[in-house]
């Protein structure tokens, strides 16, 4: 096998898993999980004057490795969080609309959350997204406002809601479907 080929396989080894937990899990890392990762990738350049640096830098890697692995278990699922929306149904041209959103945590741990509407460009949403801790089994109402440019009937169909793990390493964005129509005249 061609040297190539060999650091191709590594590469693929490391960030295989990275993208996989992205594509179906929708987590990503945060600024801290890259830091973290740089005090290996640092310190395994010691290892051009010293050999022995090897094994310290293998039992480093190991205890971060499971500082990882155990960070991604703190993650919450998508079923801890529900939210609800209530809407006007009928809204009329640039005026101003209010808009309740719920989000319920049903864990027995609180979460610091950031909350965004999937609303549709037209309705130009203020604020546009909540960032706020939401506690252990309790809910939290959000109330913002809608201000409709333009007319037409608008589906806002999604609630985004991303929360971040207990060490701050990773990050899941869990999408919720809760839809509400307004017609705006």
């Amino acid at each position: 096998m061609s040297p190539a080929a060999l650091v191709l396989l590594k590469l693929i080894a490391v960030v295989g898993p990275l993208l996989a937990a992205a594509w179906l899990l929708r987590v990503y890392p945060e600024r801290r999980l890259v830091y973290l990762a740089l005090v290996p990738g640092l310190l395994s350049v010691g290892l051009l004057g010293s050999a022995m640096l090897f094994w310290p830098l293998v039992g480093l890697d190991v205890v971060l490795a499971g500082i990882v692995l155990a960070d991604l278990a703190t993650l919450p699922r998508r079923s801890t969080f529900s939210v609800e929306r209530e809407a006007v149904r009928v809204a009329s041209l640039r005026k101003r609309h209010p808009v309740s959103l719920t989000v319920s945590n049903h864990s027995p741990r609180g979460y610091p959350v950031v909350v965004r509407d999937g609303v549709p460009h037209g309705l130009n949403p203020q604020p546009s997204e909540f960032s706020f801790p939401i506690g252990g089994r309790s809910r939290t109402t959000w109330e913002y406002v809608l201000r409709a440019g333009r007319r037409g009937a608008f589906t806002i169909s999604r609630v985004y809601v991303k929360v971040g793990s207990r060490l701050g390493l990773r990050q899941r964005l869990l999408s919720y479907p809760c839809e509400t129509v307004v017609h705006v005249y």
